[in-house]
């Protein structure tokens, strides 16, 4: 199931324009399953909501509550009026990293969390550096609740990775790639998305080599959790091209030239079309990778010492 990261100071806004900062998250004893998010607004912060979770949604890189400020209960921002047998998180929350039950080792400030669509809290995001910042994602399975202001984890099973925001994690993949040479020129037609540190590769390149560093550079990129590299190479879209109109018996007895750049394919005729000219277009378009496709009318046949008969 998808995961979408909440990093405290995230931006939201209520139902009637009102703005503020998520704050914190609320959930019932140890089911690790968010029931509010905490919106604080002010300069300082000093005042804050309990938005249910059944209430958000997300937009435009921020939190959207359905409700007026005004409809939505008021909270002390430090948590001390939490409900009975709620637990309260935000910034204070610190985070033990232990490698065995019962011991205490290096901490993180809770910086964020991740939440699946079933509301189910899968990860902890704590920041480990005193100074400046080393973030990691930490799994709730064996997190349990030791004190107010503390979540113990056993990391023995399931220790931290190395954690870092999708739109860095974008940078840094750019900033690998021309690392390893490559230019903006050979990513003009490449988009890289990137969610939750899952890494989609997308587009057309000139040659296979570009691709295969493009997908060196991503992986290489501390957070990146995985990488699903969709690039095409236009020879490798060549070779495709030239088989599916080989397969295909409507275009079969085709004779044409294709010349691909960045996923647009140009046919030219090498002969008289044929009966199957009316369907080139329609298969070249089917080819996974290709962008658009132009029939051009010359014929090269002359200039290629192909004989038409």
């Amino acid at each position: 199931m998808p995961e979408r990261v909440l990093m405290f100071g995230t931006p939201a806004a209520f139902g009637d324009g009102a703005e503020g900062w998520l704050h914190g998250f609320e959930m019932s004893d140890d089911s690790w399953t968010l029931d509010s998010l905490i919106v604080a607004a002010g300069v300082l912060r000093t005042r804050a909501w309990r938005v249910p979770r059944s209430d958000v949604t997300f937009g435009d890189g921020r939190i959207v509550a359905a409700k007026a400020q005004g409809d939505y209960p008021r909270v002390a921002p430090d948590g001390h009026d939490a409900p009975a047998g709620v637990h309260w998180a935000d910034r204070h929350t610190r985070i033990a990293l232990a490698e065995a039950t019962g011991m205490w080792g290096r901490y993180a400030t809770l910086v964020g969390f991740a939440v699946a669509e079933n509301g189910a809290i899968t990860h902890l995001i704590g920041n480990t550096a005193r100074i400046g910042r080393d973030l990691v994602r930490v799994s709730t399975a064996r997190a349990t609740w030791q004190q107010p202001s503390w979540v113990w984890v056993n990391i023995a099973e399931t220790p931290p990775e190395p954690f870092v925001p999708d739109d860095e994690l974008r940078d840094a993949i750019l900033e690998a790639a021309r690392a390893v040479g490559l230019g903006p020129g050979d990513l003009t037609h490449v988009e890289i998305l990137v969610e939750n540190g899952t890494v989609t590769l997308l587009g057309n390149v000139r040659a296979p080599r570009i691709a295969e560093l493009l997908e060196a550079a991503a992986k290489s990129c501390r957070g990146v959790r995985s990488v699903e590299a969709r690039v095409v190479a236009d020879s490798d879209l060549e070779l495709a091209v030239g088989a599916a109109l080989a397969a295909d018996e409507r275009t079969r007895g085709e004779r044409v030239q294709v010349k691909i750049e960045h996923g647009h394919v140009r046919v030219s005729w090498l002969a008289p079309q044929g009966p199957g000219a009316a369907h080139v277009e329609e298969v070249i378009r089917l080819v996974p990778g290709v962008q658009s496709v132009e029939a051009g009318q010359r014929d090269v046949a002359a200039e290629l010492g192909v004989p038409t008969e």
